[in-house]
């Protein structure tokens, strides 16, 4: 899911990581609109291994929002949202940070993985994608 600021008057101007934006489904690099602003990327937690680590069903939702955010030159946000559950070792949010930038480190070298670090937003209260809704 991609956020979208509100067409807000410059002097009115949202914090990134303040209230003021809504979501819009995306599905591909390719439906993108070549005009469409965007500020910032949700992805939301799954259970992570004994080990803190991401499944396959979180890896695919960071690759994806990885890549987008390549896309987008890096100027946006990547949120990344879920809690510790009892007995994990760190919070989703946490697992799926670090998974994401080993991911960019390996692929797209330490400077572009220095960069999404700066880009990162822990979302880390939320243990069920209604609580990481509101």
């Amino acid at each position: 899911m991609i956020l979208k600021r509100h067409n807000f008057p410059e002097d009115q101007a949202q914090d990134p990581k303040a209230s003021g934006f809504f979501p819009v489904p995306l599905f591909s690099v390719a439906t993108l609109p070549p005009d469409l602003l965007v500020d910032g990327l949700i992805v939301l937690g799954a259970r992570l291994s004994p080990q803190g680590e991401p499944g396959r069903v979180a890896r695919l939702r960071l690759v994806h929002a990885l890549n987008l955010w390549r896309h987008w030159e890096g100027r946006i946000y990547v949120i990344l949202s879920g809690g510790r559950h009892a007995g994990d070792v760190c919070s989703e949010a946490k697992g799926m940070a670090n998974w994401a930038l080993a991911w960019a480190r390996e692929h797209w070298g330490e400077e572009v993985s220095e960069a999404l670090e700066a880009c990162l937003i822990l979302e880390e209260a939320s243990l069920n994608t209604t609580t990481s809704a509101r």
